[in-house]
């Protein structure tokens, strides 16, 4: 029975691939020798353009180490995958996943940047106009949004000075972004802070480990936070990955 059982998982985490978008994505948006090992997985009913481009700067490129659009969290119920619009520059520094209902859009010239084992549940939007750096381990729930523009241009009406229209967002490592938070231009954010549900960031935040921030806009809270599941990440070894993809296609995958 655990052999079928075994066999029965790898069959459903085959067949639950986007095989034709996982090809077209891969070499769409990798250098050729890289595409060739489709360290990129899609899922769902995914959608994707631009003339951007993907790196990933890992010293192991493993098929499927990346997931886009995986059903990956209860809540998020979206028959859609990942929309994805590249016309920048993203760079996966390892794996990682993000969940269905998501969308990304990185503008011309524009640098998204994501540390390795990230994972964000799904209903997810990220903005990129200029520059978003994301550190290692990032935990996103559901219902996030990050940006580092308003979009729209806009003046003092007094003085008709403009305001920036983008500014750099900045997240290190073990950052826990709780559900239906949104993280503005502008927003510097210290390893191992907690953004609790609900908040909205916007300023550069200095602020000691484990501290929780929460409001709109965000401001520090008397109670700090160590998430358990982050400490046990720490404890794996330099080659642990989140997501190494599928084992059925590579026996020395974990």
């Amino acid at each position: 029975m655990k052999v079928l059982a075994s066999l029965m998982k790898k069959f459903n985490s085959f067949f639950s691939v986007n095989w034709v978008k996982t090809l077209y994505f891969n070499f769409k948006f990798l250098d050729k020798k890289v595409a060739w090992r489709l360290p990129i997985f899609i899922y769902n009913r995914s959608k994707f353009s631009g003339k951007g481009k993907i790196k990933i700067k890992s010293t192991k490129i493993l098929p499927g180490m990346i997931k886009l659009g995986i059903n990956y969290e209860w809540s998020c119920i979206s028959s859609i995958g990942i929309k994805l619009r590249n016309n920048g520059l993203i760079i996966f520094y390892g794996s990682g996943l993000i969940g269905n209902g998501s969308s990304i859009d990185v503008h011309n010239s524009a640098q998204c940047h994501l540390g390795k084992n990230f994972g964000i549940a799904g209903n997810f939007s990220l903005y990129c106009h200029a520059l978003i750096k994301i550190g290692n381990n990032l935990s996103c729930s559901w219902n996030v949004s990050i940006s580092d523009t308003d979009h729209h241009q806009s003046c003092n009406p007094e003085t008709r000075e403009l305001y920036d229209m983008t500014k750099p967002v900045i997240i290190g490592d073990n950052v826990w972004l709780c559900k239906h938070c949104i993280i503005s231009k502008g927003s510097y954010l210290p390893a191992w802070v907690t953004v609790a549900s609900m908040a909205m960031t916007n300023k550069y935040y200095d602020i000691e480990k484990y501290s929780i921030i929460g409001g709109i806009p965000a401001k520090i809270l008397s109670k700090k936070i160590l998430r358990l599941s982050m400490v046990r990440v720490l404890q794996q070894p330099d080659t642990w990955n989140k997501t190494s993809g599928l084992r059925i296609l590579n026996p020395l995958i974990d």
